[in-house]
């Protein structure tokens, strides 16, 4: 086998990483990625005659496909976020990109944090009429003298109910306004990792 063989045999392998960490992506958008990528990488090698030395030092200076997969799938994933940012497409992307890069991964437990912390301040106001004296933020008796508290409805309540209807308004504006910040949160999140692969020089050098 000539070492022109290998090299195209060494690119093979390494464009199949690239597509398998793109799955999710349209068939159409990981044959761009994968055009644009062998380009690169013959572009470095020195031509389409490149051995298989010249091609293991292009395909090193890439950077590792799994890598570099996440940076065009930032990118895609984000454009798609420009044409409709509910909160739910939000939620997706961060979700899809949170097993490629450890910012996602942050971006995502924040958001899942304060989503639920938005569900709680908003289920517990709604709440109060129905069960107007076990519903509430509650101030909880501590044997060692600590403050503790709890939000929302409890079969046996205990301890002082610090806001009354209070948590009905304080509930809805709260819960309202955690939602949307944690919206934008990762909204700009993902258009942070889009970015990347855009500040990136690639090919490097």
């Amino acid at each position: 086998m000539s070492g022109t063989d290998e090299a195209k045999r060494a690119l093979d392998a390494w464009i199949a990483e690239v597509r398998a960490a793109l799955k999710g992506l349209p068939p159409g958008d990981v044959d761009d990625i994968a055009r644009e990528l062998s380009s690169h990488a013959f572009e470095r090698a020195g031509g389409a005659g490149a051995d298989a030395v010249a091609m293991a030092g292009a395909l090193e200076a890439l950077g590792r496909p799994r890598e570099l997969a996440s940076l065009y799938l930032g990118e895609r994933i984000a454009e798609r976020v420009e044409r409709n940012r509910s909160p739910w497409q939000v939620m997706r992307a961060v979700w899809r990109l949170a097993g490629m890069s450890a910012d996602a991964a942050f971006v995502l437990a924040v958001s899942l944090a304060g989503y639920a912390l938005a569900l709680v301040f908003l289920l517990t106001a709604l709440a109060k009429p129905f069960w107007p004296d076990r519903v509430g933020l509650w101030r909880l008796p501590a044997a060692d003298g600590d403050l503790s508290v709890s939000l929302g409805r409890s079969l046996h309540p205990v301890g002082q109910e610090l806001l009354g209807w209070w948590i009905v308004p304080l509930g809805l504006v709260l819960g309202s306004a955690l939602a949307f910040l944690t919206w934008r949160f990762g909204l700009a999140g993902v258009r942070r990792l889009g970015r990347a692969r855009a500040e990136l020089n690639t090919p490097k050098g």
